[in-house]
């Protein structure tokens, strides 16, 4: 029987994606750091960045072929791209008005999420 041989896929498309995505975590580490008046808005952006630079890591672990030495990562949930509309709706909405505070009605935004968590959990 052979042995199944293993490759990384790795171009400098792919070195160019690494870095981007090493870049939006440190400013990710840099919005959930520094302290300003905005920090709760800061939050929301943080949340969006990075939910949107785990997705694109998840795109680079499949591209580079790491996901067949490695098959354990592809169960890390790290694609809720339907969470970064809210998150973005709250930054801006913090944003216009500071005072914003959570209320019942607010949570339905992240309904989808919720949705979308348990489908990942039932598959």
């Amino acid at each position: 029987m052979e042995e199944a041989t293993f490759y990384v896929n790795l171009n400098p498309i792919n070195f160019l994606i690494i870095s981007g995505i090493i870049q939006g975590f440190i400013l990710v580490g840099l919005l959930l750091v520094k302290a300003s008046p905005q920090a709760k808005a800061k939050r929301f952006l943080a949340c969006a960045l990075f939910l949107t630079y785990l997705h694109l890591a998840q795109l680079l672990l499949i591209d580079t072929n790491l996901e067949v030495q490695y098959p354990f990562l592809l169960w890390l949930p790290s694609s809720y791209l339907t969470a970064i509309a809210p998150c973005i709706y709250f930054y801006t909405r913090i944003l216009i008005h500071p005072q914003f505070t959570f209320s019942k009605n607010d949570y339905k935004h992240f309904i989808p999420v919720c949705i979308e968590f348990i489908l990942c959990l039932i598959t």
